[in-house]
């Protein structure tokens, strides 16, 4: 088995997988080595790949040390795609993994990747697994307390789909722009890339995801933990490469 560990900006999530699927997942806001032995009970990881958003991570990833190999997954390892990006080492393994991981699920297809976080991407994969980079924005809370952040009388907000179009007061108008604000965009973006590549498959993954994959009107196919998935595909990829 792998233990797959990512760090994003809000949530660790930290996933067991057999082969190819996840047998036990957690989602928190920090870990530490009584968590990880609770978690992993009994059993000991083949491997651990371990992937971060996070400048400095060595301590988090210290953690880790006594329960099995630990790998850092970068782009700067083998990788099962493709990189034609201008600055590669600050792309994160979140964005490559939600491409390794489509270019397993749909294999020689151009691949649209959204994944709806705390921030949102949009990132494309050609049909011969190349990666050509994409969109960083904002994402739906993101919005929000930015609203409340940079201004001196927009109150502070949580998001929620449940939302009026028009807004019919300060508070129902904030978070009607911020949920219709990521639907349009994301919606131009399947348009825009499907004018270049028609045969498009759209992904779509991350914690806000149901809340919009329901009322994009074009097809999709919605995935969660496409980033885990990707992250352990990534690891086999490149213990493979150990072995020769």
């Amino acid at each position: 088995m792998n233990l797959i560990v990512d760090i994003g900006n809000s949530f660790w999530k930290i996933a067991l997988f057999d082969q190819n699927k996840i047998v036990k997942r957690a989602e928190i806001p920090d870990a530490d080595k009584a968590f990880i032995q609770d978690f992993l009970e009994d059993i000991v990881p083949a491997a651990i790949g371990f992937s971060s958003v996070r400048d400095s991570y060595e301590s988090e990833k210290a953690l880790f040390n006594n329960f099995g190999p630990v790998y850092t997954i970068s782009a700067s390892d083998p990788l099962p795609v493709s990189l034609h990006y201008k600055t590669p080492l600050t792309l994160g393994t979140d964005r490559i993994s939600g491409a390794v991981f489509g270019k397993r699920k749909f294999p020689e297809t151009n691949l649209l990747v959204i994944t709806l976080g705390t921030c949102i991407t949009c990132d494309i994969l050609t049909d011969e697994g190349v990666f050509m980079g994409g969109t960083i924005s904002p994402g739906p809370q993101m919005r929000l307390t930015a609203m409340h952040e940079y201004t001196g009388k927009l109150p502070e907000l949580e998001f929620t789909d449940e939302v009026l179009l028009p807004g019919v007061s300060t508070d129902s108008c904030m978070h009607s722009g911020a949920w219709y604000g990521v639907l349009a965009e994301v919606e131009y973006y399947i348009a825009y890339y499907k004018q270049q590549y028609p045969d498009l498959h759209v992904i779509v993954s991350g914690g806000f995801a149901p809340s919009f994959e329901k009322k994009i009107k074009y097809p999709i196919f919605a995935q969660k933990d496409i980033v885990l998935k990707g992250l352990n595909e990534i690891l086999n990829y490149q213990l493979g490469h150990i072995e020769k």
